[in-house]
């Protein structure tokens, strides 16, 4: 089966077993966050979990010694379905799909602002509040920095970009030089 349908699946029925309760709602979405995070930052943490020649009840026993004080116990037995049917592979977008599912249920959009230097807390509140005021609707802000920009910064939300950063417009004086 198509693995990017199986996320969606397994997705889908973690966010359908969470619904009716709000809370457990909201802490499943925690945990995933958590999980993204964690495993888009270890590189031993995936490459463990995605190694076929590990027995699945020690996958299953290690996540759970790692995450038992950190995750809910619903979603460490979502853990421990994924990984009893062999879908290790997907679990990340597994996670992803949730997110996604959940944002869309709360009414949240995501935006990431990439900027020259690390953004302090009041300047992403701040940036938080345009969009929110701005979109009227609720926004999950990810902050990042690329020395690259030079100054300024890169707001990406909804597939697009506003590039309002030093090299970005290096890079368009560029163009228009080049037309001319």
């Amino acid at each position: 089966m198509n693995a990017a349908l199986l996320a969606v699946r397994y997705a889908n029925a973690l966010y359908l077993y969470g619904k009716d309760n709000t809370s457990l709602l909201d802490r499943l979405y925690r945990d995933c966050t958590f999980l993204n995070s964690a495993f888009r930052e270890s590189d031993d943490l995936t490459n463990f979990v995605n190694n076929q020649l590990i027995r699945t009840e020690k996958k299953i026993r290690v996540l759970q010694n790692i995450f038992k004080d950190v995750l809910h116990s619903s979603t460490l037995r979502f853990l421990a379905v994924i990984v009893e049917n062999n879908r290790e592979a997907i679990l990340r977008s597994v996670m992803i799909n949730f997110i996604d599912f959940y944002r869309s249920y709360k009414g949240i959009k995501s935006a990431t602002v990439i900027s020259a230097v690390p953004l302090n807390q009041k300047f992403q509140d701040y940036i938080c509040d345009i969009i929110e005021t701005a979109l009227n609707c609720k926004v999950e802000l990810e902050c990042r920095s690329n020395k690259d920009l030079i100054g300024g910064f890169i707001l990406r939300m909804d597939g697009k970009e506003l590039d309002g950063s030093v090299k970005g417009e290096l890079r368009s004086l560029k163009k228009q030089l080049m037309i001319k």
